[in-house]
């Protein structure tokens, strides 16, 4: 598929398959998205001077060859770090996606991605600035995963609620 392919018929899918997807499709949706490329580390979205705020997390829900639970990207080795074994957070988790869409979701996601910031590495070199920024490069982030996601014929939808503390 095209740029402008993907371009076109990016959109806000809430309807997900009924099996699981295949860790080969995550994993392409990672390596072209959120992978960082040598020899420098240039990652394929905007990083304000490349400080690199911006820390992915998975939450596996239904990935095939993949045990459900949570897991940090390492981008520059490109794997997946458990972080903790799915639990009443990842439900809790999903009961807030639901909710967040006003129960428009046909099932929980089989991947569910998080995108956190480490506003620090940004604000230390560009004070209040920093934190547009860090707005800035998650809006590029996401746009970079709805092409990716488009080009790949997976379903992508972007909700930006839930309960930041306890997530």
């Amino acid at each position: 598929m095209s740029l402008g392919q993907a371009l076109r018929e990016r959109r806000s899918d809430r309807s997900f398959g009924s099996g699981p997807v295949s860790f080969a499709q995550l994993s392409s949706v990672f390596a072209e998205a959120l992978r960082a490329h040598p020899p420098r580390g240039r990652r394929p979205f905007a990083a304000g001077g490349g400080t690199h705020e911006l820390e992915v997390y998975l939450v596996a829900n239904d990935i095939q060859e993949l045990a459900n639970g949570v897991y940090r990207y390492d981008p520059l080795g490109h794997g997946l770090l458990p972080v903790r074994a799915a639990d009443s957070h990842q439900v809790r988790l999903n009961h807030q996606l639901r909710a967040a869409t006003g129960g428009l979701l046909n099932r929980d996601p089989p991947a569910v991605i998080l995108i956190t910031a480490v506003l620090s590495r940004l604000t230390d070199r560009y004070g209040l600035l920093g934190q547009r920024l860090a707005y800035n490069n998650v809006g590029c982030m996401v746009q970079t995963l709805y092409l990716v996601t488009t080009a790949l014929g997976l379903a992508g939808c972007a909700i930006g609620a839930g309960d930041e503390v306890a997530n």
